[in-house]
């Protein structure tokens, strides 16, 4: 597989690949509804949005976010490369 090839290819066809691989799905947006509902709680623990706290937790959930976006293309390209595997 090339992978260069293959990296390319998702960074350009899925803009946003949590929408794109979401659509319809509801039992993600019912989990999405209650991160929301918990991120609202911590918000309001931390002392609002103009906290200090608050701006170190909102950094964590942007480098959680990260994490999880570099995660979905490492896993794309493993099921590109398994699905090449496959086709020999």
């Amino acid at each position: 597989m090339d992978r260069e090839f293959m990296s390319h290819y998702y960074d350009v066809t899925y803009e946003d690949i949590e929408l794109d691989a979401t659509e319809g799905d509801e039992e993600y947006r019912n989990r999405y509804n209650e991160y929301l509902v918990l991120k609202e709680q911590l918000t309001t623990r931390c002392g609002g949005q103009d906290s200090e706290l608050w701006s170190l937790c909102e950094k964590l959930i942007d480098q959680q976010n990260l994490l999880m976006l570099r995660l979905c293309k490492l896993v794309y390209l493993l099921g590109a490369e398994d699905r090449e595997k496959m086709l020999r």
